[in-house]
């Protein structure tokens, strides 16, 4: 039996190496998941996915619910240690919730890291993400200049995600595939998967260990790199709204008349009721993209073509910040979508076309369930300890990395959001 499982094992993973790498970090375990999303069959199932990660479908109003709950957690937790006005890495609680929420809804598992922030898994996430530390130095290295890292022989630990994406791995076969739990989000994305057919192999068992690795991948890489550009918007919009007290006051008063109308709850009816929210989540955006670039191995410019492997790299933060389509682009003016909206092209916070962002319409609604509940129970100030300029370094996959946040919660004695006992 035991001999089986290792030739299965060796097959799967000799037909998995067939499709090419995107990036080479050195880490075999984000290496892997990374290369699956430039393959035929990420292609192939892609729309599906969108569709069921979309605003429009049925299955959000549970996530919401979900999150909604995780969130009430987080603020009774923080108006207890931090609800004083003491200084605050809101970076940190924010990697907490964003985390524990992707656990929630994708793999009804709880980490309840908002209860412990400085846990050895985020912190081990944040290390893989951030570049002031050496692993990511290496990993940028070898993802940029490959033969350079090869000729140094720049190695990099390959048991840094091993047991996590195990664990995910473990989970979806244990609850949710072995099990068949009929879980809406998760059945749902097993379902989608299923629809097309693995043509790397005719036999069936192989097909079903493949859709299963696949599987593997897309969480692993929702949960750790979606739950980053979550806790980076939400970090960088209260950042924002600290050092603009008129446009905080602003959204804390639409914000008040919400959830007046809806007896001092936030409930997903009401998720886009908030027009200022969107505009503020759109100005941060532009200001503070999660994703500072983009990169793309092949492109064609009519009969042109850029040579293959090489890197295209889209400067987000540059096209953000250009004068001729955003007026004082420096400054924090929400407005500016209401005045002059940009074009399509002009704002990338997701990317554009096939190959954007899946998770955009996800990841909104986290950050404005985060938005509607922190501004709305307190008052956001920059302090003493707070950075301005804020520090950034360029994080692993190009994310803007944020080393910390310090800023004051202040609890408003007269917020109307009606907390639920729990």
């Amino acid at each position: 039996m035991i001999t089986k499982i290792v030739v299965l094992a060796r097959l799967i993973q000799s037909l998995l190496k067939r499709v090419p790498m995107v990036f080479i970090t050195g880490n075999e375990a984000l290496d892997s998941t990374l290369s699956y999303f430039d393959t035929k069959r990420w292609q192939d199932v892609r729309n599906k996915i969108r569709e069921l990660l979309s605003t429009e479908n049925w299955m959000f109003r549970y996530a919401f619910e979900d999150i909604v709950e995780t969130m009430y957690k987080q603020l009774t937790i923080i108006k207890k240690d931090y609800g004083n006005g003491r200084p605050v890495d809101v970076k940190r609680i924010f990697d907490a919730f964003a985390f524990d929420a992707a656990c929630n809804v994708l793999l009804l598992t709880e980490y309840e890291t908002i209860k412990n922030p400085d846990s050895d898994l985020l912190k081990e996430i944040k290390r893989i993400l951030d570049t002031s530390d050496n692993f990511a130095e290496k990993l940028i290295l070898r993802s940029h200049l490959p033969k350079i890292a090869k000729w140094i022989k720049s190695q990099s630990i390959n048991e840094d995600l091993k047991d996590f994406k195990k664990k995910v791995r473990n989970i979806i076969y244990e609850k949710h595939w072995h099990e068949k739990a009929d879980f809406f989000l998760v059945k749902n994305v097993l379902d989608a998967m299923f629809e097309f057919d693995v043509k790397l192999t005719k036999n069936e068992c192989l097909k079903t260990e493949i859709r299963l690795e696949d599987t593997t991948h897309q969480f692993l890489y929702y949960v750790v790199f979606g739950s980053q550009k979550v806790s980076t918007l939400a970090t960088m919009a209260c950042y924002l709204l600290a050092r603009h007290k008129v446009e905080q006051n602003i959204l804390r008063e639409r914000i008040y008349e919400v959830i007046n109308q809806n007896e001092g709850a936030f409930p997903y009816s009401s998720c886009d009721d908030i027009e200022y929210l969107d505009l503020v989540i759109k100005e941060t955006l532009r200001l503070y993209p999660p994703v500072s670039m983009q990169q793309k191995l092949k492109m064609k410019f009519s009969k042109r073509y850029v040579p293959k492997r090489a890197h295209v790299t889209i400067p987000i933060c540059g096209i953000h910040r250009d004068p001729e389509f955003y007026e004082n682009p420096g400054a924090f003016d929400p407005n500016r979508f209401l005045r002059r909206p940009p074009p399509v092209e002009k704002f990338l916070p997701f990317g554009m076309g096939n190959r954007s962002c899946i998770g955009e319409a996800f990841a909104k609604m986290v950050t404005k369930i985060i938005l509607v509940h922190i501004v709305g129970s307190f008052d956001i100030a920059v302090c003493h300890s707070t950075k301005i300029p804020p520090k950034f370094g360029l994080g692993t996959h190009s994310f803007l990395s944020v080393e910390e946040m310090i800023l004051t919660l202040t609890t408003r004695s007269d917020s109307p959001i009606r907390m639920r006992r729990l």
